[in-house]
């Protein structure tokens, strides 16, 4: 529990032990700048988002990705393209609930914040 997640824009996350200074792991994301991390209220999970507009969900204890809740998609609306769930652009805010260890929501480049559950496979709710 003495542990601190970093991320940076190479996509690289690193966990630190906080009493000794060491980095206990370290695991790329390819092909992602990383702009933002938090830690779940419980802190069996930690959330990682950033250029390439998904969100991936780690596990604390193991380090690897549980879930990807991935970018917005489109949907062809008559002649207009309509994103559905998900950003559009790059994600540069992700903040969990804290007290509600499922939600949180993430800030985006596309003027949007969205409400996710992590245990769903898209946003529960757009703001």
């Amino acid at each position: 529990t003495h542990h601190l997640i970093a991320v940076s824009a190479e996509g690289i996350v690193y966990v630190y032990n906080t009493k000794t200074g060491k980095c206990l792991a370290n695991v790329t994301e390819e092909n992602n700048q990383l702009y933002t991390v938090d830690v779940s209220s419980d802190g069996s999970t930690f959330a990682t988002a950033g250029s390439n507009r998904s969100i991936k969900i780690y596990d604390s204890r193991t380090n690897q990705v549980i879930n990807v809740l991935e970018p917005a998609d489109y949907v062809t609306s008559g002649k207009e393209l309509k994103p559905i769930d998900g950003h559009t652009r790059r994600i540069f805010a992700l903040r969990f609930h804290p007290e509600e260890r499922h939600i949180f929501v993430s800030g985006g480049w596309d003027d949007s914040i969205k409400i996710w559950d992590k245990r769903m496979a898209s946003e529960a709710r757009k703001v």
